[in-house]
């Protein structure tokens, strides 16, 4: 009704935007998050404070943390990527709905059309906790090589430099890091996807999207916003099962017996599998970001911008330089890996 009014046109599109599922979403990843620092601060005793609500909003908005540079930086980069991904990323990623029509046409062009099914409820269900599955499995994959891959370690470190964790940090991951991630998580969802939706006869779009959703809201449930924060929500007995908050946080730390640990988000099955699970810890005073010396290299938002490509551009030449000449002995494999190989944090320039 308001667009009928030009001079009103600008409060209607805000209204809409309110108003549409997108930001429904977004509203319930915040409350979840704001209802498991609460959960957290009730249960809680070691943290010290009286179970005051003046003393919960310190609790959730330590002054130490909203005045650090490092929270700062990470509400720049989050600004500054938002207007960047349209341009850098956006053109050259391959979506999730483009997949899942490729795979689908290509499953028809070989074996034929098949003719519309009915919509099974309990065919949809698993298809649904299959492309969670999948998806939790391939970010874990994704996040494992982001560290052990040094070329990738090299775009980490932007989101490990963090000195201090905020929700906000979780939008601090290199363009390059963002493509490569994006694109690893998109292929194999929209692969399943393709194929169910063939081989059921499924519509596509409404897979891609309930595909897409089903993922989000799973992380939705485990207290997305949390992880990336200092509220040291734990599951108990069931992060054998789920991966929590502070078993994040533990990610974060570069502290050595926590490098290269945790690497899952929603399920602790490939941390097991991969033996690089570890439970949290009793709260404390956990020492985050990268060792010292690496700490210049990352504190400003140009620096978290160029200091990866100037790593890159290093590593290659380096790599280059060390390559024999035609007749010469190969180099053996250790002096290869160490040049190329993984990138433990504190361990990699």
């Amino acid at each position: 009704m308001l667009e009928a009014f030009p001079a009103h046109a600008w409060l209607a599109k805000i209204v809409n935007h309110l108003l549409s599922y997108d930001s429904y979403v977004i509203l319930m990843t915040w409350v979840t998050a704001l209802l498991g620092a609460i959960l957290t601060f009730a249960i809680r005793n070691d943290h010290g404070y009286r179970k005051t609500f003046g003393n919960l909003l310190r609790f959730c908005f330590p002054a130490e943390i909203l005045r650090n540079r490092s929270c700062r930086l990470d509400v720049l980069f989050a600004i500054t990527i938002r207007f960047l991904t349209p341009l850098l990323i956006a053109p050259i990623l391959i979506t999730s709905a483009a997949v899942t029509q490729v795979t689908h046409d290509g499953l028809a062009a070989w074996f034929g059309s098949r003719p519309p099914g009915s919509d099974l409820i309990l065919v949809r269900i698993l298809a649904l906790c299959l492309v969670v599955v999948l998806a939790d499995g391939s970010n874990f994959c994704t996040h494992y090589l982001n560290h052990k891959v040094r070329l990738l370690w090299e775009f980490h470190k932007v989101h490990h430099a963090a000195r201090f964790l905020i929700p906000i940090t979780n939008r601090r991951v290199h363009p390059v890091q963002g493509l490569f991630d994006d694109t690893t998580l998109l292929l194999p969802v929209g692969i399943w996807l393709g194929l169910i939706s063939y081989m059921f006869g499924m519509p596509i779009e409404d897979n891609v999207v309930l595909g897409m959703d089903a993922f989000f809201f799973a992380n939705l449930l485990s207290f997305y916003h949390l992880r990336h924060s200092h509220i040291p929500m734990s599951y108990g007995w069931l992060e054998n099962i789920f991966m929590s908050p502070a078993q994040h946080q533990l990610h974060h730390s570069f502290v050595v017996r926590h490098w290269d640990r945790n690497f899952g988000l929603f399920l602790s099955c490939w941390d097991k599998m991969a033996g690089t699970f570890v439970a949290s810890e009793p709260p404390g005073a956990l020492r985050l970001g990268l060792p010292a010396e690496y700490e210049s290299g990352y504190d400003t938002l140009a620096k978290l911008y160029v200091t990866p490509l100037v790593n890159v551009v290093r590593m290659v030449g380096r790599s280059l330089r060390a390559r024999p000449s035609r007749g010469h002995a190969i180099l053996p494999t250790q002096a290869v890996n160490a040049d190329l190989g993984a990138g433990q944090m504190g361990k990699s320039g």
